[in-house]
């Protein structure tokens, strides 16, 4: 039997020959535990040489203890979370190793906890969310200790010099002088809540952040000030009121990954985001108002995860993105939504999109506008359906999709470029989708 508590400890074994206080584990021994548990019969890769190097640093970070997971201390107990979420490779707990996808190995040590039961689904999700394990949460606070400072209302704050990573379930808390000058060396923020007010220009102070946390905050955009974050990775401003986003947000050259899933509001992009070169992981599902994305997007190279891609009319605002600049960005993987495909000229600007070289998609959706739908009853309907049917086979997907929509589109036939996709192979066995010309 194992336990914290030295009182359990005495009761169970009263004999002191047969207690044993377990401490830190040597290297080795701490390698070797990781090795059993990250690599276990039954993972996608066989051969994991190249693989050892990021699992020891992992274990070096470790410092000989069998639990250390800092992020999921800091999030409150029973606080869902997605895989999209994860914060390891933003914090610097998997090391960069030559041109691997840390992202992707991220995700897989993640179901790796699933499949152990550190985390587990949260019932009724839709959007895959998870929550920790009760007994590992408390685990995971206490071996963070000082490291990890959690505010709750109706609970004494006492901050320790050398916090690493703050949460607080109490938004409007204020620091005095002397606390903040106790957390210089913060890396992560989180505040939880909803609709909340946030006086965000204390921590815009600390310029040595990673990570930033502030979903469902009452924001109409950011202060001038967040440029100060040069280190900063990780920015979610998912469910908040944000409207506009500065252009001086372009000067958070380490910017990895930006939620911003749901702000109804959010109206514009900086015209400068081409220049977030770093940037992997743009969400802006729900962002219902946001009409267009500026030009240059495709410069953006090391993106993977691009939710949304929203078209207009480029005659009206010639600072907006064209689908041709989906061209080069073949690292994008999972969902991709395409609208306002009326707005695309033809065929050939439909194939420069270049869809099916992004061979790591899973999900598409083109979408063609209502109001585009409604005018094709005019006297131009015709003209309306041979441009969409122009459009839709120019747009052929990658062939490994695993889920196509497409809305309001007003052509008469379905092109054998779109009808190559794998889920498309299976219509002979429905008598009448098998019959689609």
């Amino acid at each position: 039997m194992t336990t914290r508590s030295q009182t359990t400890t005495r009761m169970m074994a009263k004999v002191p020959d047969l207690q044993h206080k377990l401490g830190c584990l040597s290297k080795e021994d701490a390698w070797l535990l990781f090795k059993k548990l990250a690599f276990a019969q039954g993972r996608e890769w066989g051969d994991i040489s190249e693989l050892e190097p990021i699992g020891r640093e992992i274990v070096e970070k470790c410092k000989g203890l069998p639990l250390r997971n800092s992020c999921g201390a800091c999030y409150f107990e029973g606080y869902p979370m997605t895989k999209g979420e994860l914060l390891w490779v933003a914090n610097g707990f998997i090391p960069a190793k030559g041109g691997n996808n840390l992202y992707m190995l991220g995700e897989e040590i993640f179901n790796c906890l699933v499949w152990r039961s550190f985390f587990s689904v949260k019932a009724n999700s839709r959007d895959d969310e998870y929550v920790m394990h009760d007994l590992i949460h408390d685990m995971a606070r206490l071996v963070m200790g000082d490291d990890c400072l959690v505010i709750e209302s109706g609970k004494e704050v006492i901050i320790p010099n050398g916090v690493l990573h703050l949460s607080s379930s109490c938004p409007d808390f204020h620091f005095s002088p002397q606390d903040l000058g106790k957390l210089t060396s913060l890396r992560s923020v989180f505040m939880f809540g909803w609709m909340y007010k946030c006086n965000i220009s204390q921590i815009f102070n600390h310029v040595q952040l990673r990570v930033l946390y502030l979903r469902g905050v009452d924001l109409n955009t950011l202060p001038e000030s967040v440029c100060k974050l040069k280190h900063l990775r990780y920015l979610n401003l998912s469910d908040s009121s944000i409207e506009v986003l500065r252009e001086s947000i372009i000067y958070l050259q380490n910017l990895q990954m930006l939620f911003l899933k749901d702000c109804g509001r959010l109206k514009q992009f900086p015209k400068g985001l081409r220049y977030m070169r770093n940037l992997q992981r743009l969400d802006t599902i729900g962002c219902d108002f946001l009409r267009h994305l500026p030009r240059g997007i495709k410069e953006l190279s090391s993106l993977r995860t691009l939710s949304f891609f929203t078209l207009t009319n480029p005659f009206l605002n010639e600072s907006v993105a064209k689908i041709g600049e989906l061209g080069t960005l073949n690292l994008l993987e999972g969902e991709l939504y395409i609208n306002g495909l009326e707005n695309v000229r033809g065929l050939n600007e439909a194939k420069s999109a270049n869809l099916k070289c992004k061979t790591n998609l899973s999900v598409l959706a083109l979408n063609w506008s209502e109001k585009a739908f409604s005018n094709a009853f005019s006297i131009r309907k015709e003209q309306m359906f041979t441009h969409d049917e122009e459009v839709l086979e120019g747009l052929e997907p990658t062939s490994s999709l695993k889920k196509l929509s497409i809305w309001d589109y007003m052509g008469k036939i379905i092109s054998p470029s779109v009808r190559n996709v794998s889920i498309f192979q299976h219509l002979g066995d429905y008598p009448i989708l098998g019959s689609l010309n």
